[in-house]
């Protein structure tokens, strides 16, 4: 099994989807549901073998290892196995809610494509790619929220935004710190001081990033905001995403 298949696998449905004429809605639908069931489908393969890691080199400064490291194990077995679920029916509701409403072209690619923006923040074994995949899924989600009808949708689209991207701040922070401090940014490989100053700051640091898109407090007010204004489905769609 490739792991990267789970990345790649949604992101060229959203792009099918993408390319598809704008009047073949039906299409694009099928797109998406077929290829988060085919997503759901490998990720239940991957169940039933041992874990797999993958690197595949980038580049280097000063010392600095940028390579695209991914894991494949028991936890991320567990959230994918949600993520394919949620985006599914997400995509067989989004088919009956607008069979008679207007939707942008854009819709069903940016799904699939958080799909995998999700997938790839899940599989990251460095915090290097665990951030491109997170700014990823909170520009999608800026999208999605923007797709709702009237003024309201864009400035709820706009509050989310400056939010998860001012405590995305402090995950940039964290992420920085990491390979100053430990010498590495590849998850399993980090043996971190439990009660280390530093360390109590850099888990602080990413804490409030993972709340402030959990929609927790005191980060929370996005999410009512986001829910009056933004496209049914894509409320239903913020716990995969």
């Amino acid at each position: 099994m490739d792991i990267l298949s789970l990345i790649y696998i949604p992101a060229g449905a959203a792009l099918l989807a993408l390319i598809i004429p704008a009047k073949w809605k039906y299409i694009r639908e099928g797109i998406a549901v077929l290829g988060s069931l085919y997503f759901l489908n490998i990720v239940i393969e991957g169940f039933f073998i041992n874990d797999q890691f993958l690197t595949v080199p980038w580049f280097e400064i000063s010392g600095i290892d940028f390579s695209l490291d991914f894991r494949l194990y028991h936890f991320s077995r567990f959230i994918l196995l949600f993520l394919g679920f949620f985006t599914l029916l997400t995509s067989l509701y989004s088919a009956g809610y607008f069979r008679d409403r207007k939707i942008s072209h854009l819709y069903y690619p940016f799904v699939m494509l958080t799909l995998s923006g999700s997938a790839a923040l899940v599989l990251a074994d460095n915090f290097f790619v665990l951030l491109l995949a997170w700014e990823l899924v909170t520009l999608l989600l800026f999208f999605l929220i923007a797709m709702g009808e009237g003024k309201s949708a864009s400035m709820a689209a706009g509050k989310t935004f400056a939010i998860l991207g001012f405590t995305d701040v402090a995950l940039l922070l964290a992420v920085l710190a990491l390979p100053i401090l430990y010498g590495t940014w590849n998850i399993s490989a980090l043996s971190i001081q439990v009660g280390d100053t530093f360390s109590i700051i850099i888990f602080v640091l990413m804490f409030i990033a993972a709340i402030a898109k959990a929609g927790a407090m005191p980060f929370h007010s996005w999410i009512p905001t986001a829910a009056e204004s933004a496209p049914l489905p894509v409320i239903a769609f913020l716990p995969a995403s």
